[in-house]
């Protein structure tokens, strides 16, 4: 049996599923965002609109990435 302050530490199996599930969710909107990127550019047609869909874009990337990196750090 672990001590009281280590076991206040653990992870429980359901807080683990659903960490694993968040990261996955996580995944699958960078990937969405990677493909509405990918399709901005193929139009090859540049204006204000489309510059600032991928600042928007770029916004959300980053807040994905930094509540990612918050989970994945969790253990």
């Amino acid at each position: 049996m672990l001590p009281a302050h280590d076991q206040a530490n653990q992870e429980t199996k359901a807080e683990h599923k659903l960490r694993v599930q968040l990261l996955a969710s996580l995944g699958r909107i960078g990937s969405n965002i990677n493909q509405i990127a990918r399709s901005l550019n193929r139009m090859k047609m540049w204006n204000d609109t489309t510059k600032g869909m991928f600042q928007e874009l770029t916004k959300i990337q980053e807040g994905v990435n930094t509540i990612a990196a918050l989970f994945k750090e969790k253990k």
